[in-house]
């Protein structure tokens, strides 16, 4: 803990007034067939496989999209044990708390950033982060849940089939696997605000009943052969709508959620 810290302050030091992406995600670390003798270790994601998890976080400068540093990191096992069912827990005792902890480290660690974007995947579509955010934090997360809207009777992911098209863009796709280079897509953009209700379940009692976002979704319609196409429905606390260049701003959003990979 005490390296992870201190490789956090160097990070930070590093991080002074630039605008900075800081993209979490989580990975396991698997021993399978290799854990002998080991102590310590837990069930994989497998629930079988013996391993642990890491949940890290890295600084990335928006502009140049130098990586500065680690920002923060959990490790853990799981334990063995029978949890309750998911529904019945509040996210503080949910493992998917990490993300959460990680957004708020990030707004302590790097306060003397310009700006500073926490950015996740799917797995990040968490509605208590939303309504938690740090105030000194703006985030882009991919939609996974096609979420109850507060002011309609539609659902989140069909909000876009009314906005028009702000224009098209390139994006550069990551290899999928070993060997493959990866591609560029031509994308469709679109973007609006949407407000989201708290979930019946997995919400907590004290977070408010919705959250005003502006909702980016980015669709492929003529992929390479034997690719699926990209569609991202990101949410984000950045403005689109209303700015000067609405197209550029849209733009920027699916290029900083790109650092992720990073």
């Amino acid at each position: 803990q005490e390296i992870i810290a201190t490789a956090g302050r160097r990070t930070a030091a590093a991080c002074k007034g630039r605008r900075i992406v800081a993209a979490q995600d989580t990975t396991e670390i698997n021993f399978s067939g290799r854990d002998r003798a080991r102590k310590g270790l837990g069930p994989a994601g497998d629930g079988r496989t013996p391993g642990f998890f890491c949940h890290t976080m890295v600084a990335v400068d928006a502009e140049d999209e130098d990586l500065l540093g680690i920002v923060h990191a959990q490790i853990w096992t799981r334990s063995d044990k029978p949890l309750k069912a998911r529904r019945s827990r509040a996210i503080e005792d949910k493992e998917s708390m990490r993300w959460l902890e990680a957004t708020a480290i990030a707004g302590e660690v790097l306060g003397g950033a310009a700006q500073l974007i926490v950015v996740g995947d799917r797995e990040f579509d968490i509605y208590s982060q939303f309504a938690r955010r740090p105030p000194n934090v703006e985030l882009i997360v991919r939609s996974a849940q096609n979420r109850k809207l507060a002011d309609s009777e539609e659902c989140l992911f069909g909000a876009p089939l009314a906005w028009r098209e702000f224009g098209t863009m390139e994006v550069r796709v990551p290899p999928r696997r070993v060997g493959d280079v990866g591609r560029i897509a031509h994308v469709s953009v679109k973007a609006g605000r949407v407000c989201i209700r708290k979930p019946l379940h997995g919400g907590s009692p004290a977070d408010p009943a919705s959250v005003s976002l502006t909702y980016v979704e980015v669709n492929e319609s003529n992929p390479p052969e034997g690719h699926d196409p990209i569609v991202w429905r990101l949410l984000t606390t950045l403005p689109v709508v209303g700015e000067g260049d609405e197209f550029a701003a849209a733009q920027d959003i699916v290029r900083l959620y790109r650092l992720r990979w990073s």
